[in-house]
């Protein structure tokens, strides 16, 4: 009931301002599109050449996307560009984003080309060091502008397979998800403390796949209503067994 109460709350929020919007935007000025499509049109062409510095290789570009002054959902008339654009390009099949400047000329930017190369190494080395298969994880990376609407997951550090350490201080959070494995007090984990540096790094241990699926739901519930206390606690309660590594240290909670 109580779902269904805040659903119907949200769904006469959002009808109440739809008119608004369309009447806000509609007004935009003439000079801020101007602006957003020179910022976008230069962000193209620095992002290319980005990528051609760091990986040596030519990308071509599919879209590209301006930021606002604003941190509101919607934009308002006075939200001019800020100079800051996403540009989606694509190499063979691999389709990125690259975050870069329109203001200027620059090659200097973010993307998640090496993404999936990173996670992947990542989740390889802590498996060997725990030596247990996790159900699943969550990675957080940080925002990179005031006004996003997607989580590109972009990063400067060009991963090498020999920084680790470096590319992790791209990286807010890591979480790693174990159903049925027990608590898990006896893991030695020394080396993947190293790695940590400002990476929180959880491994989070659930006595059954009812308790992991109830956790994942309460995560979600929680990051599209902005829960506003008592988060933790709520999803604490799922919970079997947890490690935290972070800074360097290593905090046990098997209770």
């Amino acid at each position: 009931m109580f779902i269904k109460r805040f659903f119907n709350k949200k769904i006469i929020y959002f009808l109440s301002i739809v008119p608004l919007f369309f009447i806000l935007t509609g007004c935009y000025s003439k000079h801020d599109r101007e602006l957003a499509r020179k910022y976008e049109q230069q962000a193209k062409i620095n992002a290319i050449n980005y990528i051609k510095s760091k990986y040596n290789f030519e990308a071509k570009v599919i879209n590209a996307k301006s930021f606002k002054n604003t941190s509101s959902l919607f934009p308002i008339p006075s939200s001019s560009p800020n100079g800051n654009v996403m540009v989606k390009m694509e190499a063979g099949t691999r389709k990125f984003y690259v975050y870069i400047t329109g203001a200027t000329k620059s090659n200097v930017g973010k993307d998640n080309y090496q993404q999936e190369e990173i996670e992947k190494d990542l989740i390889n080395i802590i498996e060997n060091e725990t030596k247990i298969k996790q159900k699943d994880y969550y990675i957080e990376y940080p925002n990179n502008d005031i006004y996003i609407d997607f989580n590109a997951n972009v990063i400067s550090t060009y991963y090498n397979k020999r920084n680790l350490n470096e590319v992790l201080e791209n990286i807010d959070k890591l979480e790693m998800y174990y159903v049925g494995e027990g608590k898990l007090s006896n893991l030695n984990l020394t080396k993947l403390s190293k790695l940590t540096s400002n990476t929180k790094i959880s491994l989070i241990s659930f006595k059954s796949q009812e308790d992991y699926d109830a956790y994942v739901e309460e995560k979600k519930q929680q990051e599209n209503n902005a829960c506003p206390v008592n988060c933790e606690e709520k999803l604490t309660i799922y919970v079997d067994s947890l490690i935290i590594l972070n800074n360097g240290e290593i905090n046990y909670n098997n209770d």
